[in-house]
């Protein structure tokens, strides 16, 4: 499986190998994607416009990194405060980090600006008493006014009922391929399981009542 170029899109092929994308992460992939393909290159942030997200608006966040690699919330969907229990804007990312998570989702996040790349975390959070919940996490580029890399959009994902806050993930797998026009595929790095990958049957549909649809790798579900 590999990134295609500026004018080609994944097939369902593709998506099934690459993640246990939901259908609100390959929508928020393809606005980015058709942003990059009209502008050739990676989109400025203000190329963005919030009508073309739709129904994953309450999923999409966006990101500043500021002086010292910090990458704070600039904007960031209801679902991320009821994930945290309280208002996630101005936060850093690395609020949603389990503890001891951190080193590991920091060098992720700086990739993200430095590469620059995309980056797909597999996430996990639990507590005791509490059934385990997973989610997904995307994370893409964008430049500034000035050119530079210094923000990126992106979209959580948490499959079931919130039932308890605040929710700290830790990060079970990541994806990170490069993000400009042309980039050689074969220099695609990052592909990594930190854990064997288990079966996931919901015990209800998540997303408003969308149910959860088999592929063609038998561990990964996508959100119908």
């Amino acid at each position: 499986m590999t990134f295609k170029g500026p004018d080609q899109y994944f097939t369902p092929d593709d998506r099934a190998a690459l993640t246990a994308r939901s259908r609100i992460t390959a929508d928020v992939l393809d606005c980015w994607l058709e942003l990059r393909r009209l502008a050739d290159q990676i989109p400025f942030a203000s190329d963005v416009d919030a009508s073309l997200l739709g129904p994953s608006l309450p999923y999409v966040f966006t990101l500043e990194q500021l002086d010292g690699g910090i990458a704070r919330f600039r904007v960031a969907g209801h679902h991320l405060n009821d994930l945290m229990g309280m208002e996630t804007r101005a936060m850093p990312i690395t609020a949603f980090a389990a503890p001891g998570e951190r080193t590991r989702l920091l060098p992720l996040v700086d990739r993200v600006f430095e590469d620059p790349a995309i980056v797909e975390l597999d996430l996990i959070a639990s507590r005791d008493g509490h059934e385990a919940k997973e989610a997904e996490m995307l994370l893409l580029p964008l430049r500034n006014r000035h050119g530079k890399v210094t923000r990126a959009i992106g979209c959580l994902v948490a499959r079931g009922p919130i039932l308890f806050t605040p929710y700290r993930f830790r990060i079970r797998g990541s994806r990170v391929a490069p993000a400009t026009v042309g980039a050689d595929p074969a220099r695609r790095t990052g592909y990594a399981l930190a854990e064997d990958p288990i079966d996931f049957e919901p015990k209800r549909p998540a997303h408003g009542g969308r149910a959860f649809k088999s592929t063609l790798v038998p561990y990964l579900k996508i959100v119908e």
